[in-house]
């Protein structure tokens, strides 16, 4: 009860202070309530006023600062915010006024979403129309190819211009306790590698560098230029970390050596690493835990650093992998097998499921004649490749027969079928023969065969007793019909 004659008070003294009760009126409307609130508080209608001029003044001064923006331009940067190009019954002054204004509350709002390689992307395809502006015009045969990537020329950086063969000569000298001659090795290195397959992309053919490929080739290429910037820069200071330049050591020397395999291996040491905590956790309480002596910080997944060394690490892989293209080795060094590359030399052997199978003839046949039973997948310009090519045998003629496999009754009443063949008869030059080996000649001593002929004679014994009542198992000897 306190409480409402407390506000029924407030609410009186409120009147007497609102005058807004006269001696001769018993009664009021709110809206001069109202008017008496606003008339005593008017900053509140001062501020909205300062509120509307300042927009307004916003909305000239953007007008008058940035003039409007061409039509595609406006129409380009609405549709990346995924707005309307066009509202109805709007203007081109008022969507420029619109874009204004979201690039200024929400500005860059989806750069977040767009990956580095379609950026790459977008600068190949955009050096592509600044070329073709610049060589309109030209006539003579000296221009540069719209879609050639741009190479760092050797030695503009100040660093040592080395070929391949001095490179390999002097990186003896390496992984012996002086860190700036390695950096200085590894930069020259790693910067051949790139000019080398630069060159090589800007030797395709100009259909080749249009297509779709050839531009994510060209983009992959910008990409990982500007992924090992960060490398390049830190070796060129010899400011690389210790343990992330004795992992580089490594996969460049297995590199001149061409083991791609342990280069590989190094590059997953140095990326994923193999320590217990691969995140760099060396401190897991105020006490020491079994095994700690382990954790070291060579060990550390180095990929998982920062963006920064994530990206020269992926761009660092991307130069072995051409490295291995661009100088094969034998297959045991390899990481896998190249794909075809029309020109490049293969390491791929393609053996087809093909076989052969010498075997002796029933009947007689002239000694230049060998029977073979082959593939059925086979023809005879496979059998003659086959016996020429790998065991280097001279054929004068193939002749094939397709034979249909045996149908016969098993236990049970079971039929079942052999699978087909086919018998190669290969024809010889006439100079050339082949008698088949006797494999069991008559001069062996007889009573040497003796135990095996028993054994054969008892086998049969058995065989042809149980095949005589395979059907009467289980029914007793003595018993006949």
């Amino acid at each position: 009860m306190d409480i409402l004659k407390q506000e029924i008070m407030r609410k009186k003294r409120q009147l007497e202070e609102a005058n807004v009760l006269s001696a001769d009126r018993k009664y009021f409307k709110r809206g001069e309530l109202h008017e008496h609130a606003a008339e005593t508080s008017p900053d509140k209608s001062a501020t909205r006023e300062e509120l509307r001029s300042n927009k307004t003044s916003a909305k000239g001064s953007v007008e008058e600062d940035f003039p409007i923006l061409p039509r595609k331009e406006v129409v380009r940067r609405l549709r990346e915010r995924s707005e309307p190009a066009l509202l109805f019954g709007e203007s081109h002054e008022v969507a420029f006024r619109r874009l204004r204004e979201l690039e200024i509350l929400m500005p860059e709002e989806n750069k977040g979403f767009r990956n580095d390689f379609q950026a790459a992307m977008e600068r190949v395809d955009q050096t592509y129309l600044e070329e073709l502006v610049k060589n309109q015009g030209a006539s003579d045969g000296t221009k540069n190819c719209p879609h050639d990537v741009h190479i760092v020329p050797a030695g503009s950086e100040g660093d040592d211009i080395l070929t391949l063969d001095e490179i390999i000569e002097k990186s003896k000298e390496m992984a012996k306790g002086n860190n700036d001659y390695d950096s200085g090795i590894v930069l020259s290195y790693l910067k051949f590698l790139l000019r080398r397959w630069g060159d090589d992309l800007n030797s395709r053919s100009m259909a080749e560098k249009m297509s779709v490929k050839g531009k994510m080739a060209s983009a992959t290429y910008s990409q990982t230029q500007s992924y090992l910037k960060s490398l390049f820069r830190q070796l060129r200071k010899r400011k690389l970390p210790e343990d992330l330049l004795d992992s580089v050591v490594e996969i460049v020397l297995c590199l001149l050596e061409r083991d791609y395999l342990k280069a590989n291996d190094a590059y997953l040491q140095m990326a994923i690493g193999n320590a217990p905590w691969p995140i760099g956790v060396t401190m897991v309480g105020i006490h020491a835990r079994t095994g700690r002596e382990k954790i070291f910080s060579k060990n550390v997944a180095h990929v998982l650093n920062d963006e920064t060394q994530r990206k020269y690490i992926q761009g660092l892989k991307r130069l072995m992998t051409k490295c291995q293209q661009f100088y094969p080795t034998v297959p045991s060094k390899s990481v896998d097998y190249p794909r075809y590359v029309k020109g490049n030399p293969q390491l791929r052997v393609f053996l087809p499921n093909f076989w052969m199978k010498l075997v002796k003839p029933e009947d007689p046949m002239p000694k230049n004649i060998v029977t073979f039973i082959v593939s059925t997948e086979m023809t005879r310009f496979d059998v003659k490749n086959y016996l020429t090519k790998i065991y280097k045998v001279p054929v004068a003629n193939v002749a094939l027969h397709n034979h249909i496999g045996k149908t016969r009754l098993i236990e049970k009443g079971f039929v079942v079928k052999d699978d087909d063949y086919k018998v190669a008869y290969v024809t010889l030059p006439k100079n050339e023969w082949f008698e088949f080996p006797d494999l069991f000649p008559e001069d062996v001593d007889k009573e040497e065969m003796k135990p095996l002929e028993d054994m054969k004679q008892h086998q049969k014994e058995m065989t042809d007793k149980r095949n005589k009542r395979w059907d009467r198992k289980t029914i007793p000897d003595w018993f006949s019909c």
